[in-house]
């Protein structure tokens, strides 16, 4: 047995800004080989919006797909009940872990380089590993051929306060410091023996902006009855939207590109939003964007807000099921470290997360940290929506039916735009 050692692995997710034309998308659909990892990834977004929404209470936002991400490759040095804890949580199909690596990183891939499209969509994955440290090869391979993720060796032992300021320098870069510490001092320490991060971006335009001219203070109110004023977007234009039977609107807002686009749950109350929060899965949201429709003249009224969101990742994970990976004796990530030269398992995960919703469009941002330690109503009918009360958001990628970021806004003066 080797002495105590760490796993750190991290993603994040965010908005950097897009000129230029677009290049044609290589996975341009929810084929049948990708539906398992985009219907898995929008299971665990709703499972956590749910969860954590139960431990909140108030706004929140987080990235799902940044989360998978890291899941994912965590998972795949799992064995035992430990693996079969992570692909539930995950919605892995029975006998599917090489497909489910090989599809997710396809499409990690897609996302990843500079692609010049309408908006800015940029993935990117980075290993540090201990110099020396005997990872097993399998999974070193699977990192590398599905993540595009190769090795890159650190000195953890002797110097890990530099490692950690490599790694959140390089996250602050790519997130253009909207996260400027993923790493928190001792999530890096001299038992770390592996750090994977996994960058996303995203900003883009709206396709129908709104004029800030025409933005003004109006009421929104709180799901206990009280009313604030916030500043609200104002826009009559042609938009996708429906109204479900029991007064639920879902408004659908693309993005420049035509490609992804921010998706509005509306519940016909406010207090009705635990309710509606508490019925989400991807079934009901796919059916939900099921009755959305063109409106032509159509008026839109949306809350501009921006926050920063620190989730209890640690704990939503508990409640997902994934238990064992966080116990020092039951834990099992063989598939890492052989057991006789390590037993490791997740000692700490972090997700922060940002967003930033105005007139022009849409910046979000989210970062996923886990060390592991080693030691022992009908369309003819609706012509407006106005969002003057608690919603659930949600920016998708439209092509693959992926959710990439999920949103609570339970009141936005509690999240006014900064400068």
């Amino acid at each position: 047995m080797t002495r105590p050692a760490h796993l750190v692995l991290a993603t994040l997710a965010m908005g950097a800004i897009a000129c230029h034309p677009a290049d044609p998308r290589l996975v341009d659909g929810r084929s049948d080989a990708l539906a398992p990892v985009s219907t898995g990834n929008n299971e665990l977004a709703w499972d956590m919006l749910q969860t954590v929404a139960d431990m909140d209470g108030g706004n929140l936002f987080f990235s799902p797909f940044s989360m998978v991400a890291c899941l994912s490759m965590v998972y795949g040095g799992a064995e035992g009940e430990t693996e079969a804890q992570m692909a539930a949580a995950m919605s892995v199909p029975e006998g599917g872990e090489a497909s489910w690596h090989e599809n997710l990183g396809a499409l990690l891939a897609d996302l990843s380089g500079e692609h010049y499209r309408g908006y800015t969509l940029y993935s990117a994955n980075r290993v540090w590993g201990r110099q020396g440290y005997p990872f097993e090869q399998g999974y070193l391979d699977m990192l590398d051929g599905s993540y595009l993720a190769p090795l890159e060796e650190a000195n953890f032992a002797a110097d890990p306060e530099a490692v950690r300021a490599e790694i959140n320098d390089w996250v602050a870069e790519t997130t253009r410091d909207r996260i400027p510490e993923l790493f928190e001092s001792g999530d890096i320490n001299g038992d770390t023996v592996l750090a994977l991060v996994n960058a996303i971006y995203f900003m883009a335009d709206w396709a129908t902006e709104f004029d800030p001219r025409d933005t003004e203070d109006d009421d929104f109110e709180l799901a206990d009855g009280d009313v604030v004023r916030v500043p609200m977007m104002h826009a009559e234009a042609t938009f996708m939207a429906g109204e479900q039977p029991d007064g639920t609107q879902v408004l659908q807002l693309p993005y420049d590109g035509d490609e992804l686009s921010m998706v509005i749950l509306l519940p016909p109350t406010a207090d009705g939003i635990d309710e509606l929060v508490a019925s989400l899965d991807d079934g009901t949201v796919t059916d939900h964007l099921a009755i959305v429709s063109e409106r032509e003249e159509f008026t839109v009224e949306l809350p501009s807000f921006q926050m920063e969101y620190d989730l209890p990742f640690e704990d939503a994970l508990g409640d997902l099921g994934i238990t064992d990976a966080f116990d020092p004796v039951l834990a099992d990530f063989s598939g890492i470290v052989d057991p006789s030269d390590g037993q490791i398992w997740i000692g700490a995960a972090r997700h922060k997360a940002f967003v930033r919703v105005d007139e022009q469009g849409t910046e979000a941002a989210a970062a996923t940290g886990i060390s592991m330690e080693d030691g022992a109503a009908g369309p003819d009918e609706l012509t407006a929506i106005h969002v003057d009360r608690p919603f659930v958001y949600m920016i998708q990628d439209d092509l693959t039916d992926t959710v990439l970021f999920v949103g609570l806004m339970m009141d936005p003066s509690a999240a006014p735009l900064q400068d």
